[in-house]
């Protein structure tokens, strides 16, 4: 059983034998470096089970050859996702963030068809691919979304479990942006979805394509 405290740093092609009975999922962090070398390399992110990860970094900073880690079957992080640089591709699997999403500057994410679940907040500095993928926070939570950011599919509902109002707050010097569906339901009067901006008297802006809806 490994107890991880700190931090475990990969290039990605090394072969790590153990699954999530074993892995700590409790506490620390793997962090995703690359190769370093030759052409631009894609690796496959480690599968331990569910879930896989407590904390998972994405920091590949090569200068000419940033390698891209993508998820060869279901991915699950127990607490936070940051990509502080290089690429994540959920490679059309669903993936599980218990905690925030973080998109650094120099950090990028791929969504392919995938669901994306996100416990807490959406943090984007940084490139979201959306492609044809659902972002879908935790029901009967409060999140945030920070930094612009277009969306596929965005679906938030409060369900019947919930046992107050919940809320989505908004950055609004941000432009969120939705080509698929916008999906945003309360459960009652007493459990209801509150969409508010993160400053008073500056609303939030959203935006929809041609081809995009909106439903509540």
């Amino acid at each position: 059983t490994l107890n991880n405290n700190g931090t475990i740093q990969l290039q990605g092609n090394e072969s790590i034998a153990f699954n999530s009975t074993d892995n700590d999922t409790n506490s620390g962090t793997w962090e995703y470096l690359g190769d370093g070398t030759g052409a631009q390399t894609t690796h496959t992110i480690k599968d331990f089970g569910s879930p896989d990860y407590y904390n998972l970094i994405i920091n590949d900073s090569s200068a000419s050859n940033d390698d891209t880690f993508q998820a060869g079957a279901s991915l699950s992080v127990a607490n936070d996702l940051t990509i502080t640089d290089g690429s994540l591709d959920t490679n059309d699997q669903t993936a599980v963030f218990t905690g925030n999403i973080d998109i650094e500057a120099a950090g990028a994410l791929s969504g392919g068809s995938s669901d994306i679940y996100v416990g807490s907040n959406w943090s984007n500095s940084g490139t979201f691919t959306a492609e044809t993928s659902t972002v879908i926070p935790y029901p009967d939570a409060d999140h945030t979304l920070t930094g612009s950011t277009t969306f596929h599919n965005f679906t938030f509902n409060v369900t019947s479990s919930a046992t107050a109002d919940n809320t989505l707050t908004v950055d609004n010097t941000a432009i969120m942006k939705f080509t698929g569906t916008l999906t945003l339901d309360g459960e009652s009067d007493t459990k209801r979805l509150n969409i508010v901006s993160d400053s008073n008297g500056n609303a939030a802006d959203f935006q929809f394509d041609n081809t995009s809806a909106a439903s509540s």
